[in-house]
């Protein structure tokens, strides 16, 4: 059987496929669109205008971590104080990837796990000793540490884990310096 039965020719095939003007997977408007001046970025001045909320300071989120650093013991804290840390951080303007690895520490992450196996028939229905393992101190620096030490396998890349790490080692180094000058006469 002649395929252009079938198929139609090569080229009503291209255009039904490709109509004139398009490049690729994008018209030539989204061409042109793309090849004209991107828009201008707003002065110090503009942004200054826009309101409170864009004129953060570096000072403001340096004060907002310590205020938080002083608030939050990453040497002991319950997964629900990780839920309320994380929250903070998010207004402070901390890296979302920093944000994602301490979430995933929260009581609120770990709750959706249990539920998530429950629902597979993994694990039994989550109950009270959920909740109150919820409230149960760890060391954060201790588990991402362990984390990194023995990975679940063996190619597994521990380069993040190891940033974050290194990050909760600043934020508890920030605590002892907050708790050091509020200490001080």
């Amino acid at each position: 059987m002649d395929r252009s039965v079938l198929f139609g020719t090569t080229q009503e095939r291209y255009s039904i496929e490709r109509p004139l003007g398009q490049t690729g997977l994008h018209s030539a408007a989204s061409a042109r669109r793309r090849s004209q001046d991107p828009v201008p970025l707003k002065t110090m001045g503009e942004v200054a205008q826009a309101g409170p909320a864009h004129r953060k300071t570096a000072q403001d989120r340096l004060e907002t971590r310590a205020r938080l650093a002083r608030k939050y013991d990453i040497r002991a804290i319950t997964p629900r104080e990780i839920d309320a840390l994380a929250a903070g951080l998010s207004t402070e303007g901390t890296d979302a990837k920093m944000r994602r690895s301490l979430q995933s520490y929260g009581a609120e992450f770990r709750r959706n796990l249990a539920n998530v196996a429950w629902q597979a028939g993994l694990t039994a229905r989550p109950d009270d000793a959920l909740e109150a393992h919820l409230d149960t101190a760890l060391d954060l620096i201790e588990a991402i540490e362990d984390a990194a030490r023995h990975p679940i396998f063996p190619d597994q890349p521990i380069k993040a884990t190891r940033d974050f790490a290194s990050w909760l080692h600043g934020f508890a180094a920030l605590r002892r310096a907050q708790l050091t000058a509020s200490a001080r006469p």
